[in-house]
């Protein structure tokens, strides 16, 4: 998604999509909103979200995701909105750490 800097917001969701490599959102430091809710998302690189600053909304819901790499959202400072629903049957690893970086969330 390389020159495509002033995207402010990208709707993936309920597409089916297996996995979100490392560099996806490279060159996206707009984008305010990320939706890749309803896909098929077991595990998330530790950087995946890196560089994404100005992020206040990411919605992570309806996936088949169990834990999530330590750090994962450290760089989303302006974060103050983030949807992590799973279904009851899955076990979801939130450890506090993971939101310590999130001053508004």
């Amino acid at each position: 998604m390389q020159g495509l800097t002033a995207v402010k917001s990208v709707q993936l969701d309920d597409n089916e999509i297996p996995a979100l490599p490392s560099g996806l959102f490279d060159g996206l430091g707009a984008m305010t909103w990320l939706d890749v809710g309803s896909n098929s998302l077991s595990e998330l690189p530790a950087d995946v979200f890196e560089g994404l600053t100005a992020m206040q909304t990411l919605d992570l819901r309806s996936n088949e995701l169990s834990q999530l790499p330590s750090g994962i959202f450290s760089g989303l400072t302006a974060l103050n909105k983030i949807d992590l629903q799973v279904r009851l049957r899955e076990c979801l690893d939130l450890r506090l750490g993971l939101f310590l970086s999130l001053p508004v969330l």
